[in-house]
């Protein structure tokens, strides 16, 4: 009997899913980072990372001990880039579609 040939054969899966984005959750990255300037509350980028979420023990500023999860290992596996939405409103919503698939990250 003969050996089956070697044939180069590529698996490709997609994944469609659903990002939704509040002011409110900007608002709390702008008040850390830019100290509250509503001008930088905009989104231009979304990026795709995987890593392993490990729970980790440390202590907080007071010396009191906590736990919390962090990702290890994380890598970007996808990018998209765009001109950007405002997100200056604390009440505004938005929700993105993201495909994921070939290593690719598509705003629909």
């Amino acid at each position: 009997m003969e050996p089956s040939p070697v044939t180069n054969v590529e698996v490709n899966v997609s994944v469609t899913s659903t990002l939704p984005i509040t002011g409110a959750e900007v608002a709390q990255s702008v008040n850390v980072i830019y100290g509250g300037d509503l001008r930088y509350a905009k989104i231009s980028e979304l990026g795709l990372y995987s890593g392993q979420d490990r729970v980790v023990s440390g202590v907080d500023v007071n010396g009191n001990p906590v736990s919390y999860t962090e990702a290890v290992l994380a890598q970007l596996n996808a990018q998209y880039t765009w001109n950007g939405d405002d997100f200056s409103s604390p009440r505004r919503v938005s929700s993105y579609q993201i495909s994921h698939g070939s290593g690719n990250l598509l705003l629909l």
